[in-house]
């Protein structure tokens, strides 16, 4: 009896040995003199099995299951974050578990087609806390890209305009700008009409017809009078709380100012607002109509019309 219970000491110890061994072996770091950085995103909605399995194959830890195990037992599976982080192989499945649930290097920041640069600066601001002020300072109206962004939180004002004008040049190619230039227009008259369109026309359908309208009034003199462009005069709306007015009066038509279009004919000096790239390609593949005005109703429904006559019968029919 004696001698059985001895064996099983040994089992047990022997066991209770084997596992402590392969506990300290797969929670300890894949190389302890690799301290070179490794960007390891983590998606939202991803579970804990999923991140292991991708700390496994990005050379990070050496066994999933160590690291499933290990934060069950802390209790740190319930606050691992979503995010992008700097490991490196040299850290144990421990300071890998903890480093998931804090210090987040970047965050993601989406812009929105049609928004103007302040716009652009006061989400930053109420979002992320960066400075508004240098945003606008650096930032280039027309170029900086609607899209979705991840960048470091500790990225500067500066260089967060410089990542969106690098992107307009990345997305906008050489066939958009050739098709742009094919209308007649230099790239920064393109992007000026493509940021009017954005602002004016809500369907993508509708903005190739909008755009050869547009085209067709500046070969032939014609004033764009698109309400887009007094609203970016106007500014900040504090009544309404926005940027664009959405109720323009008869004396806001009437201000003097290169970017009014209903008293200058031809582009604004610039850019009103940031286009999409579909937007931007509506002005670089126009359609022909015989259409030469539109009205927009509230619903955001585009009317055509081909003389004037059916243009104020639409105005009556549609906005009164």
């Amino acid at each position: 009896m004696f001698r059985k219970s001895f064996l099983l000491i040994i089992m047990l110890t022997a066991v209770l040995a084997v596992s402590l061994f392969w506990w300290l072996s797969a929670t300890s770091p894949v190389n302890i003199k690799d301290s070179e950085p490794v960007d390891f995103v983590i998606s939202s909605g991803q579970n804990v099995s999923i991140i292991a399995n991708n700390l496994k194959s990005e050379g990070l830890i050496k066994n999933a299951k160590a690291f499933l195990l290990y934060t069950r037992i802390s209790g740190i599976s319930e606050n691992i974050q979503a995010g992008n982080y700097e490991l490196n192989p040299a850290m144990s499945v421990s300071e890998i578990a903890n480093q998931l649930t804090h210090g987040v290097n970047d965050v993601w920041v989406k812009i929105i087609e049609g928004w103007r640069v302040e716009e652009i600066a006061d989400y930053l601001y109420n979002n992320f806390g960066i400075d508004k002020n240098e945003f606008i300072q650096n930032a280039q109206e027309g170029y900086m890209f609607p899209d979705s962004y991840r960048i470091s939180a500790d990225s500067s004002p500066t260089e967060i305009a410089s990542v969106m004008r690098s992107n307009f040049y990345t997305k906008v190619t050489e066939d958009i700008k050739n098709g742009i230039t094919a209308q007649g227009l230099t790239l920064h008259q393109g992007i000026t009409l493509a940021s009017i369109l954005e602002r004016e026309v809500k369907n993508a359908s509708d903005r190739p017809i909008v755009a050869g309208i547009y085209l067709k009034r500046l070969n032939n003199n014609w004033p764009l009078q698109a309400d887009a462009t007094v609203q970016y005069i106007v500014g900040f709306d504090a009544g309404g709380n926005i940027w664009w007015k959405k109720h323009l009066t008869a004396s806001d038509l009437e201000i003097d100012s290169p970017y009014n279009t209903y008293i200058v004919t031809g582009l604004p000096p610039g850019p009103i607002a940031n286009p999409g790239l579909a937007t931007i390609k509506a002005v670089a593949n126009p359609k022909d109509s015989d259409y030469w005005y539109y009205i927009s109703d509230d619903a955001g429904t585009l009317h055509y019309a081909k003389t004037i006559e059916e243009h104020n019968q639409n105005i009556v029919k549609y906005l009164h």
